[in-house]
């Protein structure tokens, strides 16, 4: 199969350098998993393990918690599904410890099954090329951030779930100092918190 690059959505979910950066650094663990998982782990352990292969203390995956990283996975899906490849987001589950896929097993058989022979590699090009996008939009200084955040929190209140400025006000700004633009940064963060919790 010949890799062909995927370009930035333009509708939907937008993806930003965070989301990025954790695809790529969870692949590998995800991939481990996929070889030897008898059944999902929990966010919160998806978390654990790549920090542990990752060095860069700046690296975000750091500073992820586990509530928004179904909107990280969103990335990784984004380049499996569109190179055919399986999905292993499968392999990850909120904190309740259910599943919300039926056919887990089956899913795990065609993990296994499937060639990830080079899948890696088409995943740091594929990065390199959001991130290459990304990185075109001006970087902002934290209080311009900051000024940034509240001035459209507080014009769109009304919209936005309650939890999300308390609960995400550090990844918000941070977004927004590299350069995201506000209202993907906060409608991304607020789907993510409207989502039902599988049970």
């Amino acid at each position: 199969m010949i890799y062909a690059p995927i370009p930035m959505p333009t509708k939907g979910r937008f993806l930003t350098l965070f989301d990025v950066a954790i695809a790529r650094a969870i692949y590998p663990v995800l991939l481990e998993l996929a070889r030897t998982a008898a059944e999902p782990i929990f966010f919160v352990d998806l978390i654990d393990r790549t920090r542990q292969i990752v060095a860069d203390p700046d690296h975000p995956i750091h500073s992820q918690i586990p509530h928004g990283m179904g909107r990280r996975l969103e990335a990784l899906r984004m380049f499996t599904d569109a190179q055919d490849h399986p999905d292993l987001s499968c392999l990850v589950t909120s904190a309740t410890g259910t599943s919300p896929l039926v056919d887990f097993e089956d899913r795990i058989a065609l993990l296994r099954s499937h060639d990830w022979t080079g899948v890696e590699d088409e995943l740091g090009q594929q990065c390199a090329i959001w991130e290459k996008h990304l990185r075109r939009r001006p970087k902002r200084t934290r209080h311009a951030a900051k000024e940034l955040m509240w001035e459209h929190f507080n014009a769109n209140r009304a919209r936005y779930h309650a939890d999300i400025e308390l609960k995400f006000r550090e990844e918000i700004l941070t977004e927004l100092e590299i350069g995201a633009d506000v209202e993907d940064v906060f409608a991304n963060i607020d789907r993510t918190l409207r989502e039902p919790v599988p049970t």
